[in-house]
């Protein structure tokens, strides 16, 4: 129960050297709930060692914390580490509110967090599709992610193919990671607009390779979307099949 003394413990044994003995602790900790502890599983959030035990035993918290979860998320005071960490604890959480603090970090400077937002996100709608969230907020994220495709685009048609040159083929490789992330970021925003199911469905019917798959999830996506976005995202789909 939370009210047993010997919790006061915990946050002695959250800094223990032994490393099993802090496991232990934040395990505890998510358990007995108590809010005093929060600061130390957010710094142990961001330790590679303890981030799977202190993430679960945040999501232990449930609704409760998502204030204090927010003003994580925000805090320049706290690792970056954790910060991208903190995602994955809100959609365990998950419902509506937990939603709406991850949509904040959409606009965040640091990308590595916006796309840890993005996925949490992603795997919230496909289990509780009644989330929603406004159009007027995620387009414009769509379509900036777009214009981001095609600037990398053009930079990739402008590198070099012949190879023999290491730092072109290094660029390359970048640019097209580069591609990959954001055409992934487009269609779990997507996702939060539509059907999340069918819509990353769609997505790895594209990466498949499959020209029968990605015949289809071209055939959804132009009778799903609507403009500006089906605009610009037709010709992605189309070009990745060339």
């Amino acid at each position: 129960p939370p009210e047993v003394r010997c919790h006061e413990l915990l946050a002695h044994l959250l800094s223990d050297p032994d490393p099993q003995v802090v496991r232990a602790a934040a395990i505890g900790a998510g358990r007995a709930r108590q809010r005093h502890l929060l600061p130390q599983l957010l710094e142990l959030a961001g330790d590679r060692l303890f981030r799977t035990e202190a993430g679960q035993a945040l999501a232990a918290f449930g609704p409760e914390i998502l204030p204090e979860l927010q003003r994580a998320l925000l805090d320049p005071g706290l690792s970056g580490t954790a910060r991208r960490n903190l995602p994955r604890v809100l959609s365990f959480i998950g419902g509506q509110r937990a939603a709406e603090v991850l949509a904040v970090c959409l606009d965040q400077p640091d990308l590595a967090l916006q796309y840890q937002a993005l996925r949490a996100l992603s795997r919230i709608r496909l289990r509780q599709p009644d989330v929603r969230f406004e159009s007027e907020r995620i387009t414009p994220l769509v379509i900036q992610e777009l214009r981001r495709y095609y600037v990398y685009r053009s930079a990739l048609l402008g590198v070099a193919q012949d190879g023999r040159q290491p730092a072109g083929a290094f660029l390359r490789r970048a640019l097209t990671e580069q591609l990959q992330r954001r055409l992934d970021a487009v269609f779990r925003l997507l996702s939060l607009l539509y059907p999340a199911k069918d819509i990353l469905d769609a997505y790895y019917s594209i990466s498949s390779g499959r020209r029968d798959l990605r015949a289809n999830a071209l055939e959804f996506l132009d009778s799903t979307l609507q403009n500006p976005v089906r605009q610009m995202l037709l010709p992605v789909v189309e070009d990745r099949g060339a």
